[in-house]
């Protein structure tokens, strides 16, 4: 994986998967990562940690009830 492209899949993804770019950033000498959402996660010392972080989040989304993913959806639009 590269720090300006994640492939990952989606819940309910099929087929190849898309490359994500621009989920990493820096700001601050720390590293951040964006959710397709527009929320930013973070701060992590270094670009592998951050990309550790999609993972999780990633897996988060997956295995979460899905009150609790439309609850993220809501706050991330509410912040907008």
């Amino acid at each position: 994986m590269t720090m300006d492209s994640v492939a990952m899949s989606r819940k309910n993804e099929a087929g190849k998967i898309p490359i994500r770019s621009d989920r990493l950033f820096t700001q601050h000498s720390y590293w951040y990562f964006r959710t397709r959402e527009g929320m930013d996660i973070g701060p992590y010392d270094s670009a592998n940690e951050a990309l550790d972080g999609i993972n999780g989040f990633m897996e988060f989304l997956n295995t979460a009830e899905p009150a609790i993913v439309d609850r993220i959806s809501e706050y991330v639009n509410e912040a907008a």
